[in-house]
């Protein structure tokens, strides 16, 4: 006669292969199927300790995944000789895996019900059964941030889509798990959490396929609203304080307007404002405003008076501003350019911001005169030691020329705009007749032009 927990043992094996549901093992929850009834004595040893048992790395993952489950047999107590291992899901057989232990499963459906037979020298020896969950991670969704005043309670958590919810379970750092959680957090703060269509780590789950991220609470020290103005103003002058994102605002003078007017300051003033922002945070802001002499400086030049199409470069000295714009906006320590003509350039000196703060203007002059830089001999021998006659001094590349010859008539013996080229004393390949002749010169800078002339005498 069979002992009667081997009976039991057997009437289980039989249900089980026969398509009968059996218990998962585990706490049951809303997305468990409902468990169909056994007898009293089955149901009583299902609630005992298994010695040999289904176990998993994963009940719960995501479509396309692979899990690894594995027979378990750690509280058995009996050695085994030759062991071998049937699996079955939802009424069928794991051909591909036949006899072994261990498996690795890769489901295409929701709640697969799979189950194991453990049999040593063919006699069976135990079996268990557990249901896979297998789901999409939460998309759609959005994280709810939230910026609170220090002391406040924040309320953040995860956001569906429109119509939808992201998960129905959810696991923050903070041990909340619900959909959203509230705080009082003294700093500013982020808030990891995990969620899922399924339980992350309750009931026995273990769960593989979910979707984690952050949501951040910012906690204000103090009113956050924005204050423009200048911080540094010089002694005398006028300035405006403005505030951005106030309400109930109360200056030290009892003004309640956001703009505040400073007239003729004289020395360093602190400004102080009680004031409400957008997220109901009261509190005082202040605004401190220097006051300095105005800038002092010069402006050093390489020359102060040049000829057209030269050069120049200025500079600032000796000053004590922050900053400088020249007047052509530049902001460079160093500016070079070529005037055209005299003028007087300028540059604004500044402490503080550019926009108003502390400034002075300081001027210089720079004299430009349309001088040649080139002479021309008053004779010329034919055939002797100076082979051309052309004008004598500096080609600049930035302007253009044009030299010619004439005869006392008139007619043109020689022309080039290349004044490396002048004229040899011939005209027609012939030597020209001893005598005086003129000469024609002119140079051009962007519009400005130059024109000279004069007469040589030849000689042989």
């Amino acid at each position: 006669m069979f002992p009667q927990p081997f009976i039991r043992f057997c009437l289980t094996a039989c249900l089980l292969i026969a398509g009968c549901t059996g218990g998962i093992g585990h706490a049951q929850t809303q997305f468990l199927p409902v468990l169909t009834a056994e007898a009293p004595e089955a149901t009583a040893a299902a609630q005992q300790p298994k010695t040999i048992r289904i176990d998993y790395d994963a009940n719960v993952i995501c479509y396309g995944d692979s899990m690894v489950l594995w027979v378990d047999t750690s509280g058995y107590g009996h050695s085994f000789t030759q062991l071998r291992c049937d699996w079955f899901y939802n009424g069928q057989k794991f051909e591909a895996d036949t006899g072994q232990i261990r498996i690795v499963f890769t489901p295409s459906s929701n709640n697969i019900r799979i189950w194991f037979l453990l049999y040593d020298n063919s006699h069976p020896v135990g079996t268990d059964t557990m249901t896979v969950y297998v789901t999409d991670a939460p998309t759609g969704y959005t994280m709810q941030h939230d910026t609170i005043c220090l002391g406040d309670e924040a309320t953040v958590g995860v956001a569906g889509s429109v119509g939808d919810i992201a998960g129905y379970y959810w696991d923050w750092g903070t041990t909340g798990t619900t959909q959203f959680i509230n705080d009082r957090p003294l700093v500013s703060t982020d808030y990891r959490v995990y969620f899922s269509q399924y339980p992350i780590q309750e009931y026995g789950y273990k769960n593989r396929c979910y979707t984690t991220d952050t949501a951040h609470v910012e906690v204000l020290t103090e009113p956050d609203i924005t204050i423009t103005g200048d911080s540094t103003v010089c002694v005398g002058n006028n300035t405006v304080v403005e505030l951005g994102g106030a309400r109930d605002i109360l200056w030290g003078d009892g003004s309640t307007d956001p703009v505040y007017h400073v007239n003729n300051l004289q020395s360093d003033l602190i400004l102080q404002v009680r004031v409400t922002d957008r997220f109901g945070c009261r509190g005082i802001r202040k605004w401190e405003i220097k006051a300095v002499e105005r800038p002092q400086g010069e402006i050093g030049a390489s020359r102060d008076t040049l000829n057209l199409g030269e050069e120049v470069s200025v500079w600032i000295a000796y000053t004590n501003a922050d900053s400088t714009v020249w007047f052509n906006q530049a902001d460079e320590d160093t500016l070079s350019f070529c005037p055209k003509q005299s003028m007087d350039i300028y540059a604004d000196l500044y402490i503080g911001l550019h926009s108003g703060g502390c400034t002075n203007r300081i001027y210089k002059h720079l004299q430009v005169d349309n001088n040649l830089k080139v002479h021309f001999p008053t004779g010329f021998k034919i055939d002797g030691v100076s082979r051309e006659y052309k004008p004598i001094g500096i080609i600049e590349s930035n302007k253009s020329y044009y030299f010619a010859i004439f005869n006392r008539n008139g007619m043109r013996l020689f022309e080039t705009r290349d004044l490396n080229v002048g004229w040899d004393g011939k005209y027609k390949g012939e030597w020209v007749h001893p005598g005086v002749y003129v000469y024609y010169y002119k140079e051009t800078y962007d519009r400005f032009t130059t024109e000279v002339n004069g007469t040589i005498t030849v000689v042989k």
